[in-house]
């Protein structure tokens, strides 16, 4: 998503630099909470794309109609939920406001990923290097309609280009 957003790509980069600068340049366990565009967007990517596309095991027969079992769980696509396009990093900015069930790529509710602060803690330690350090560009032959393998979701060809940002940290360090 950085790739196909140079202007949300830019402004996360900036977060990313006055949060390390303000720390020794460096992306800490204890300065995380202040990459909140960051958060943001990598939460905003997890919406439309979660790594787990689906649970549902079946389509309906006929539009608009499945019988609903008790305990059975049901998919929605996404045409039909608030919001699903156009990406924007700032939606996610809102504090919880609107159904909190239209962002589930971590499940929801008491049985929930066990690991799901660790996966954003590791994903805003990762990315935010990333900015720090590089600049993303996809090329013309870059597929980026990703297609379902079972439940998950995979790029079909994430083709880009990789170029040393402009204005690098040299003592970056991550967790």
């Amino acid at each position: 998503m950085l790739a196909t957003h140079p202007e949300m790509e830019t402004k996360a980069r900036s977060e990313c630099h006055d949060v390390a600068a303000a720390n020794n340049g460096r992306i800490e366990w204890k300065s995380l909470g202040e990459l909140k565009y960051v958060t943001a967007f990598i939460q905003e990517t997890l919406r439309l794309y979660p790594t787990i596309a689906a649970l549902a095991t079946r389509e309906t027969a006929t539009d608009d109609y499945l019988p609903m079992a008790s305990g059975k769980s049901y998919f929605v696509p996404k045409r039909f939920l608030e919001g699903s396009e156009p990406f924007t990093a700032d939606k996610a900015l809102r504090h919880g406001q609107g159904n909190t069930y239209y962002y589930m790529p971590f499940s929801a509710g008491a049985k929930n990923c066990i690991g799901m602060r660790f996966a954003m803690a590791e994903l805003q330690v990762v990315v935010s290097n990333l900015l720090l350090k590089y600049s993303f560009k996809v090329t013309n032959q870059a597929d980026l309609n990703p297609k379902q393998d079972g439940v998950s979701i995979k790029p079909v060809k994430l083709d880009m280009m990789v170029h040393r940002a402009a204005t690098s940290f040299s003592t970056v360090d991550s967790l």
